[in-house]
């Protein structure tokens, strides 16, 4: 799913009418990796992606943001977390067990998914 997908979806399921930036950041936290993949030209979709799509990585910044008190942000990571599980390939387990998962979606799926998204999304925030 693309950035906004990721804030909109972290606000479904936050669920008040207003914005949260810690949330936001937290949605797209995890791609940040992307940023270099796109960078170096070698982003090949699950297969490029790298140590913060992981789970020890994941569980350890959850766990640090949980103790400094960023509740939204942890909420933003579990979201994004969700949502590429739900819509992309992934590798939950990896470097623990290398098996891909994923839910076989067909692209109209996807894109029907990222268009409720967006609608739902949006009338939160802006309501």
């Amino acid at each position: 799913m693309d950035v906004i997908s990721h804030i909109l979806f972290a606000h479904i399921i936050y669920g008040k009418q207003s914005f949260s930036l810690e949330m936001a950041i937290g949605a797209v936290f995890q791609d940040l990796d992307r940023i270099y993949s796109y960078s170096r030209k070698r982003f090949f979709g699950a297969e490029s992606r790298t140590f913060f799509h992981e789970l020890p990585f994941i569980s350890a910044v959850i766990l640090i943001a949980w103790f400094l008190n960023f509740k939204l942000f942890v909420l933003g990571v579990i979201s994004h977390v969700i949502l590429d599980f739900i819509t992309g390939h992934t590798k939950p387990f990896y470097p623990f067990y290398n098996k891909d998962v994923n839910f076989n979606l067909p692209l109209k799926a996807k894109l029907l998914l990222g268009v409720i998204i967006w609608v739902i999304g949006l009338n939160i925030i802006l309501s």
